[in-house]
């Protein structure tokens, strides 16, 4: 089926066998966690180059071992590979922790794809983008000899050959050295944030012309690409591996590994380095060099001062150690270093004056009123939404919603109401791209593709499909079935996909009719797809109601050619009409822009409003734009993905006291009922009182809700935002004048329903006693 992730169970078996049979996969040395701490706090502290323009010939300078305050660089930037009389194969090898290099595939591969000093064809391994280095291979190398070593990326882990179109002997390698450990070593550059034509640098080694230099060389950032760095060329000799790099915060970051090339390079020429961003999580996997956050340890004792009103408290749980330092929380000095309490002493943490923080073991002692006021004079201040949630501490929206929440930058339209944005961080996730490159961009086949859950995007049939009906890269006649409207992208096309995010499953949806034909603009519809590898961790939601209006300004990210670049924009677009499962937009310039993805920002979050059919070859910008209505497939991706639009629940439990009547009453959306004999417990949400009907997907609700609180159907998520639900309480408290308190579980009811338990328990009683004393 779509998703099955379970078909090739014994692919799984084959590959547990393969690795204890080849003796080229013995893990990397990974460091421990401690060892990686030491790493984070130790990396990148030397000082880098800094050569006056006029030192430098064409822009790089020779970095000689008589410069004895540099001579580190030459033990952080060494080579590895063989040597021998006039005859070596090496490549620049860049320190990346105490055990660890970044080299080049050139000093284990040739580009027949044969491993070197062996003379035995490489060969991908079944499942695996990476190809380990076999031992004998690494016991010829004379220079930094290594223990193992790994080719990333070099694989299609689904057909099991090499990447088409890619140079094998120019991939990067993750290798670990055989003897001793570095000093020195880079810290991993985790965000690209350079600009067209910043300045950066680089340190690698090659011919000039017959003896192997260190060379440090500057250079224009230009652009990046999916996973590369992009730079001015420069003239250089088998230069192979050099590492990109700049100082920030006072430290030196690797930025990228250089491809290299054999003999000498063009300057004119644009230079192409492996992006060290791209590979971190798996760096991560196989070495433990992973971006965690420093943990830092500090204790310190606080002496109350005379001038500061502080409090002081001692922990209770004795210590086991032999002397036992007090521990004191100021409530005045918010910029002082508490300890890091251990877990039985009292909590050192200073909180915000704003935002008094609560243990979430503890029950809220505040009454709800205050609580309500509270919140609302934070809001006016922070501009924060904040919610309840189980046990009624209000706490951050953020901490439970990751979907929509990331902040898109505001930006700087032209004239068009466009502008390019930098193709990095959280946009890199939200919206990427697809597709499959072969030589140039007129063989280029890509599309938007946008994020929609941490496994799921949103693209365009463009990159499968082409106008004839045939399947890309197999021309083989796509064909639709008898029992679907959808068709299934054969695995084979996906396996061709080399270009960004690779595609695991993928399937057209609404393509074909009911005569079993594909529909008109076959080759521009909505793609659901889900991807091979890797979570995302930044996605829109999915809106599920259009009230834009004729006029109303909405926003489409998108990426398209310009012309010879395939670019992130960020568009101003006027929304003009809804036509059944279309949106109608003003039209704008763009060149092969397929999928982009028109946005809104609505209670706090950005929500996909639609996909865009898109266009091939140039726009003109006049007439309109259309774009698949996100709400009219929101049944089909729920299920086909599981991406539903349910009710977010808070679950409480509500305990409604026995009564003795028996009177039926007439219920209100805010009454709760009185006429249950038995304790009744009710799930609701976060302004709910009673739960909401589940209306038929055809038939008008039975139940009528307040008009701020529109119906919705039970499959999809509750969009009423927080605010509007504390605004709706405070209306509700005003009109009916009920006051509210917390009580022992923590269950927000009302107070009323206690005054009139407690007021018919009180007649019963007086009429009992009347009783007895009459006839006593």
């Amino acid at each position: 089926m779509f998703w099955n992730r379970n078909t090739k169970f014994h692919q799984i078996i084959l590959i547990g066998i393969f690795s204890i049979l080849v003796g080229s996969d013995k893990p990397f040395k990974i460091l421990s966690p401690d060892e990686n701490q030491n790493r984070l706090k130790n990396c990148g502290k030397f000082q880098l180059l800094e050569f006056s323009p006029r030192q430098l010939t064409n822009n790089e300078i020779i970095i000689e071992d008589s410069f004895e305050k540099y001579k580190h660089l030459h033990k952080l930037v060494p080579f590895t590979g063989w040597w021998f009389n006039a005859t070596a194969v090496i490549a620049t090898a860049t320190a990346i922790s105490p055990y660890h290099i970044f080299t080049s595939s050139y000093v284990v591969l040739d580009e027949k794809k044969n491993w070197r000093y062996i003379n035995q064809a490489a060969q991908c391994s079944s499942g695996s983008a990476d190809l380990n280095v076999p031992p004998k291979v690494l016991e010829a190398f004379n220079h930094l000899p290594l223990t193992r070593a790994r080719i990333l990326n070099v694989c299609n882990s689904t057909s099991n050959q090499f990447n088409t179109n890619e140079d094998v002997s120019r991939k990067l390698m993750l290798a670990e050295i055989k003897h001793g450990n570095f000093s020195d070593y880079f810290c991993l550059s985790t965000k690209t944030t350079s600009k067209r034509e910043d300045l950066l640098y680089s340190y690698g080694r090659s011919w000039t012309p017959d003896v192997y230099k260190l060379y440090n060389r500057q250079m224009k950032f230009d652009r990046y690409s999916d996973d590369k760095v992009i730079t001015q060329g420069y003239r250089a000799k088998d230069d192979f591996a050099n590492a990109l790099v700049k100082q920030d915060f006072r430290k030196g970051w690797l930025m990228g590994i250089g491809m290299g090339a054999i003999g000498w390079s063009n300057a004119q020429e644009n230079a192409y380095f492996y992006k060290v961003e791209y590979v971190q999580n798996k760096i991560c996997s196989l070495a433990g060099i992973c971006n965690v956050p420093i943990i830092t340890t500090t204790t310190s004792t606080t002496t109350p001062s005379t001038t500061t009103t502080t409090t002081t408290q001692t922990p209770t749980t004795p210590s086991t150690s032999s002397e036992e330092p007090n521990t004191t929380i100021s409530a005045t000095s918010a910029t002082m270093t508490q300890p890091k309490p251990s877990p039985t002493s009292i909590s050192t943490r200073i909180p915000e004056d704003s935002e008094p923080r609560e243990n979430p073991n503890r029950r809220l002692e505040m009454d709800v009123d205050e609580e309500y006021e509270e919140y609302l004079a934070r809001k006016k201040e922070s501009e924060k939404d904040y919610e309840d949630v189980d046990d009624d501490i209000v706490v951050s929206r953020d901490f439970f919603a990751k979907a929509g929440k990331p902040e898109l930058p505001d930006n700087e339209f032209n004239k068009d109401n466009e502008t390019i944005l930098n193709d990095t961080g959280i946009l890199k996730e939200l919206v990427n791209y697809t597709g499959v490159w072969i030589d140039n961009p007129q063989s280029a086949f890509y599309a938007t593709a946008t994020a929609i859950s941490p496994h799921h995007v949103l693209t365009s049939s463009y990159v499968v499909i082409d106008i004839e009906g045939k399947w890309r890269y197999t021309q083989k006649q796509a064909k639709c079935s008898s029992d679907s409207v959808d068709l299934d992208v054969p695995s084979e096309v996906l396996a061709v996909f080399n270009r960004s995010l690779r595609l695991a499953e993928a399937r057209i949806l609404n393509v074909c009719n009911s005569s079993n034909q594909l529909v008109e603009d076959f080759n521009r519809k909505l793609v659901l797809a889900e991807i091979k590898e890797g979570n995302l961790n930044n996605y829109f939601c999915l809106a599920n109601e259009i009230t834009s209006q004729h006029g109303d300004m909405l926003y489409s990210y998108g990426r398209a050619w310009d012309p010879n670049y395939y670019q992130l924009y960020v568009r101003k677009l006027t929304f003009d009409k809804f036509l059944h499962d279309i949106i109608v937009t003003k039209g704008y310039k763009a060149k092969d822009d397929f999928a982009s993805a028109l946005v809104e920002e609505k209670y706090g979050k950005h929500m996909v409003l639609g996909i865009g059919m898109g266009f091939k070859g140039q726009t003109t910008g006049e007439g309109q734009a259309w774009f698949y209505s996100i709400v009219k497939f929101q049944e089909k991706i729920c299920a086909l993905a599981g991406i539903c639009d349910v009710p977010i629940i808070t679950t409480t439990t509500s305990t409604t006291p026995p009564t003795t009547t028996t009177t039926t009453t007439t219920q209100t959306p805010t009454t709760p009922s009185t006429t249950s004999e038995k304790p009744n417990t009710t799930t609701s949400t976060a302004s709910a009182t009673i739960p909401l009907p589940k209306p038929s997907p055809t038939s008008i609700p039975s139940t009528i809700l307040e008009p701020s609180e529109p119906q919705e159907n039970s499959n999809r998520r509750l969009e009423i935002d927080v605010d509007e639900e504390y605004e709706e309480y405070l209306a509700r408290k005003k009109e009916s004048e009920k006051d509210y308190e917390d009580v022992d579980d923590d269950i927000v009811v009302s107070r009323d329903f206690f005054t009139k338990a407690g007021q018919r328990e009180l007649s019963v009683f007086v009429l009992v006693l009347i009783i007895v004393m009459v006839f006593v």
